[in-house]
């Protein structure tokens, strides 16, 4: 159901976009909560180890004198953190030990205390003002390392804020690559793969030679001794053209930009970097990251952030007007919306319509499960536009408007003079008596149009008298459309069987046709599976848990080290029974098995892509045998899909619904498939569909047509859940399509070429637009756009300005392969020991661990407790073990 209202909220990129990063990072550091944490532990040395927690909110610094050492008649006093604040922001004088003890003291006054006599000092001058010089001289580290540690700490469905910035930016590349006007198939397939295979050592094995390189540029400014280098945030992604060199930069922010050559991405540098500072002539370097770039792609944003913080500290002491001030440029220096424009607003399309027109299912649904359903929204434009709108099943009919297509031509060729009937127009009905037994008893009509009867045809045709009539009260030519041509018709364009014969034909006979078809369907279902579980999910369907759409989630991914849920690796396996202990498996046809490897008969999920009901999860495998054994549709599917001898022995044994309860060890044979399952998948549900055209091999025929006539043969329809082709739109989307054409007029248009584009590029908006929270903002959140004021650009290579700058000469410098760490350790990240977590050590990590690493003394052990447990003490240095224990730090 879609709630729509008559104004749709005011919605652009840019406040979609920072909404989302708001979201992840408002409650990043803060000048007051760093420097609190820093005084905290610096006055916590100046006590005894067993003394009670300090509360900052308490600690105050009085005076009894002016600065002339007059006697006050009232103390003056100033909360310490105010004070140490004021130090930093400033820039006053340290000077409490010019006074005397008894002059000048730090005391401790709770709520409702009041100064008097008998009020003694909380820690004597001299020990907290070494306190406080200690926290003004390290604020900065300390707000460096704050920042990291917020950056390193878990979200939720990710490692860490990290690992959630360089997923973001990568589906903002990709939803460019797939929406940037100008940009070629190559171009866009090189963002594809890069963006698919983001670790580097993953290119290299599935992609070989034509692999697009990815690189970072660090522009060097001065001298040396006097010399900057700025890495920058952009992915350089150089692929080969006809054996020609291109280069792609792709933003953070999504933006892409196309160069012919490096040289013109050099010239293009010397006209934009000219805004930062006026030096004569530059260098840009690249390196090709090791591990994955979109992580290290955020990684230099963090970066980014934390030279900028030290810069404060190198220009010495320069006061602020205020605390709050220096406050709030630290808070634009360390927002990660930065890489965003306001002007973006400007070319946005009106997304607030889009918005509106989402499913309440949907729009009620949590962020994260939004940002979920967006990330798979993103993939299915993605999948569509790389098909260019061209689906595994084009050319099939569905069975419906394939039987309507061949009864009207049947009709034409019997009688070409005729009228030229539609089936869908023809009315049959029938006379039928209901009473018991045969009795005489209530007569009842039933009617079915030609195209229903045609597919009624091998379920049970009604036996009663058959009248015919038209839709729209057209004239029946009874002196040949009868009864008895009816019947004749049906028989002859035999649709039971020639349409399985045509998907045969497509899917099976032609190698070269059937691969290629293939990969359009696993490419689809690979995002439309998880797609949907998710859906069924937040709908209650399919009795689907977020444990269910994990596992199915898990299992769609190209990496098969990443098919796991909560560190279990995930596997699909065929649905097979067994009639006895040492029998041979009974492969169901096209039925599987979705749950954990190693717990095959714990909580699962049910997989029929022939049926409706797709999915449909268990708590444990002896829960899905109970369901198979209540006699209804799921256990006739089953026996159905069983060839003849087996399905006997088990509708008469373990799936007898009088039989006694059956252990599910012992009746199911659940074995993981490979690792190319789909391929499997696919054949299999192929294969299934192709031996319907051989009904007369199985005595169920009647019964397999009756569940693939319910679910409209849903390998070709509803197993993609959201369209069979890319303009006939299904479901939910459809509402959506027609609710924003007056925005997008492109949808409206009749032509598939205009419309299919459109349907593509409005997948995205609407991913777009599920980063929009509905919820009341969180402090640090974003204004509205038009209140913001924009903050200090960050460093991009392509930083857009209205005023020509003078150019720069910005000559291209050396390049660093992958043996090299990113900056090449003149950066504030060491950008070596960052890598993706499932590849192994580097050869710069491997060679700097063979450079420091010991000969460990067989009798000695680690510290076994406190903050340093796990360490060696060797020759008095701490050691550690980097294989086979983890630190606790």
């Amino acid at each position: 159901m879609t709630t729509t209202s008559d104004t749709p909220p005011v919605l652009g990129r840019y406040r979609l976009l920072t909404q989302a990063l708001a979201r992840h990072f408002s409650d990043r550091p803060t000048l007051h909560s760093v420097v609190s944490g820093l005084l905290v532990d610096a006055l916590q040395k100046k006590r005894d180890p067993w003394s009670s927690p300090i509360n900052l909110d308490h600690l105050k610094i009085i005076w009894t004198v002016d600065a002339t050492e007059r006697v006050l008649d009232v103390a003056r006093q100033q909360p310490l953190l105010e004070a140490v604040l004021e130090h930093i922001a400033l820039g006053r004088p340290i000077n409490y030990t010019f006074y005397e003890e008894e002059q000048c003291y730090l005391a401790e006054l709770g709520e409702g205390s009041v100064l008097n006599e008998q009020t003694r000092p909380f820690l004597p001058m001299l020990s907290a003002e070494q306190a406080i010089r200690q926290v003004v001289l390290d604020w900065v580290r300390g707000y460096q390392q704050a920042l990291v540690d917020y950056w390193n700490e878990p979200v939720e469905g990710y490692r860490s804020r990290q690992h959630w910035l360089g997923a973001f930016f990568g589906e903002l590349i990709v939803s460019s690559a797939n929406s940037t006007p100008g940009l070629s198939d190559e171009q866009i397939n090189a963002v594809r793969q890069v963006i698919k295979y983001p670790v580097h050592a993953d290119r290299i094995h599935l992609l070989g030679r034509t692999r697009p390189r990815v690189y970072f540029a660090q522009v060097q400014s001065g001298e040396a001794g006097d010399r900057v280098e700025d890495l920058l945030p952009d992915l350089l992604v150089v692929h080969s053209v006809d054996g020609a060199e291109q280069l792609l930069v792709c933003m953070p922010s999504g933006q892409i930009e196309s160069f012919a050559t490096l040289d013109a991405y050099g010239r293009y540098l010397g006209r934009t970097l000219s805004l930062s500072g006026p030096v004569d002539s530059r260098v840009w370097k690249r390196y090709e990251a090791d591990g994955d770039c979109l992580q290290t792609q955020a990684m230099i944003e963090l970066n980014t952030q934390l030279a900028a913080i030290r810069t404060l500290q190198e220009a010495g002491p320069q006061p602020f007007a205020s605390i709050e001030k220096l406050a709030r440029k630290l808070q634009r220096i360390t927002d990660p919306a930065q890489v965003f424009s306001l002007e973006e607003d400007l070319m946005s399309e009106p997304l607030g319509r889009v918005f509106q027109a989402l499913p309440d299912w949907l729009k009620n649904a949590t962020v994260n499960d939004r940002f979920s359903y967006r990330s798979h929204m993103i993939d299915l434009g993605n999948v569509m536009r790389k098909a260019n709108g061209r689906v595994f099943d084009e050319g099939i009919e569905d069975l419906h408007g394939y039987a309507s297509r061949v009864l009207h031509e049947q009709m034409l060729k019997d009688q070409p003079l005729a009228p030229g009937y539609w089936p869908d127009d023809l009315l049959l009905d029938f006379t039928v008596a209901t009473g018991p037994l045969g009795t005489a008893g209530l007569v009842e009509t039933v009617r079915y149009t030609l195209t229903e009867l045609a597919l009624q045809n091998l379920i049970a045709v009604p036996s009663g008298h058959m009248t015919i009539s038209h839709k729209h009260n057209q004239l029946i030519q009874d002196w040949w459309m009868t009864p008895a041509y009816i019947k004749t018709l049906i028989h002859k364009v035999d649709v039971g069987a020639q349409y399985p014969a045509l998907i045969k034909r497509l899917l099976v006979d032609d190698p070269v046709e059937a691969a290629r078809r293939e990969v359009l369907f696993t490419g689809h279902l690979q995002v439309a599976l998880p797609m949907l579980a998710l859906e069924w999910m937040l709908k209650g369907q399919g009795m689907l848990t977020r444990f269910g759409y994990r596992c199915i989630a898990a299992l769609m991914q190209n990496d098969a080290r990443a098919r796991t849920v909560d560190g279990e690796s995930v596997s699909i396996f065929p649905l097979a029974l067994l009639s006895g202990p040492r029998a041979i498996p009974d492969f169901v046809r096209a039925m599987f098995v979705i749950g954990l490897t190693d717990k095959p008969f714990g909580r699962c999920v049910l997989y029929r892509p022939l049926f409706k009901d797709v999915l449909v999860e268990y708590s444990s495998a002896q829960a899905m045998l109970d369901a198979l054994c209540r006699a209804g549709l799921l256990r006739d599917s089953v026996l159905d899909w069983l060839s003849d001898s087996p399905r006997a022995v088990h509708a008469a044994g373990g799936l007898s619904t009088a039989h006694p309860r059956v252990d599910a060890h012992s009746f199911f044979y659940l074995r993981p498939m490979r690792n190319d399952f789909l391929h499997d998948v696919f054949r299999e549900a192929a294969t299934a569909l192709v031996l319907q055209a051989d009904r007369q091999s199985v005595s169920n025929a009647e019964s397999r047509w009756a569940s693939l006539k319910e679910g409209g043969w849903l390998l070709l329809n509803t197993v993609l859940p959201l369209m069979r082709g890319p303009v006939a739109v299904a479901g939910w989307l459809l509402l959506t399509v027609n609710a924003v054409q007056q925005d997008f007029t492109a949808l409206a248009s009749d032509e598939e070429k205009t419309k299919a584009p459109a349907i593509i590029d409005l997948l995205f908006n609407i991913a777009l637009v599920l980063l929009h929270i509905s919820q009341p903002a969180t402090q640090g959140e974003p204004q509205d756009p038009t209140q913001v004021v924009l903050a200090e650009p960050a460093l991009s290579s392509i930083a857009g300005t209205e005023a020509e700058p003078a150019p720069v000469n910005v000559r291209q410098g050396q390049v660093y392969f992958s043996d090299v760490p990113v900056g090449n350790n003149r950066s504030e990240l060491n950008f070596a020991w960052f890598n993706n977590p499932m590849i192994h050590f580097t050869q710069v990590q491997l060679g700097w661990l063979e450079l420091n690493r010991v000969t460990a003394p067989e009798s000695r052990k680690p510290i076994e407790q406190g903050p340093l447990k796990g360490l060696y003490v060797i020759g008095n240095k701490w050691h550690a073990l980097v294989r086979g224990f983890r630190l606790c730090t």
